[in-house]
């Protein structure tokens, strides 16, 4: 069985969306079933090494007992039948529908954070322009490990998630600039219509290259 750092992640997103579907929150659910409050956050936030194979049954057990139905595969996997709801007007059990698998958004998220976790200088970017097509379009989800100082200039010719000093993020492809300890950097877009498409000779808080790229298009 994945008891990978990314599968625990999505093992948290999955146990805290069926705490969150009772509609108690991590404190009323935690007095409710006599359970350490910390404890649960630790299994919905996957600290510690997050949900145990005991807790999973814990959690099944409580679950159950507000009408919500999720197998111990699907709780610690991501496997097999979606979770149920039973209608108590019907009796009936009603299936909960995009669960099977967290949601593309969610894993993600979850990616991310165990890039940014691995990383002590990861940074992250959202393409939401067209400064960058048809490399980067918008809507995709960057990262990379940010450098600064002399190691900026190892990142001469290369797409990189920059910082300059009056505090802007943005994507840019960097050249080497005309005065010292500076850049050239420029969209790779020549039809957009974003303001500057060109800086010259910008100095640099710091630049990532890209290394990491997720989008929910794909």
């Amino acid at each position: 069985m994945n008891h990978s750092p990314e599968q625990k992640l999505l093992r948290a997103a999955r146990l805290k969306k069926m705490r969150k579907i009772t509609h108690y929150s991590r404190k009323a659910f935690s007095e409710k079933y006599n359970m350490s409050q910390g404890t649960l956050q630790n299994w919905e936030t996957a600290r510690f090494g997050g949900l145990t194979e005991k807790g999973a049954h814990t959690m099944i057990h409580a679950l159950s007992s507000e009408g919500i139905f999720c197998s111990f595969e699907w709780l610690m996997y991501g496997v097999g039948n979606s979770p149920a709801i039973t209608d108590t007007s019907t009796k009936k059990s009603i299936p909960v529908k995009n669960l099977n698998s967290a949601p593309e958004e969610e894993l993600i998220k979850a990616q991310l954070k165990l890039f940014q976790s691995l990383n002590q200088d990861a940074v992250n970017f959202s393409v939401i322009d067209d400064s960058m097509s048809p490399l980067y379009k918008e809507g995709v989800l960057l990262a990379g490990i940010k450098r600064t100082g002399k190691s900026i200039e190892k990142l001469v010719n290369k797409t990189c998630i920059i910082e300059t000093y009056d505090k802007k993020k943005m994507l840019r492809y960097i050249k080497k600039g005309s005065k010292p300890n500076t850049y050239n950097i420029s969209c790779l877009n020549k039809d957009t219509n974003i303001p500057e498409p060109f800086i010259y000779n910008a100095a640099l808080i710091s630049a990532a290259p890209v290394t990491w790229v997720r989008s929910s298009d794909k």
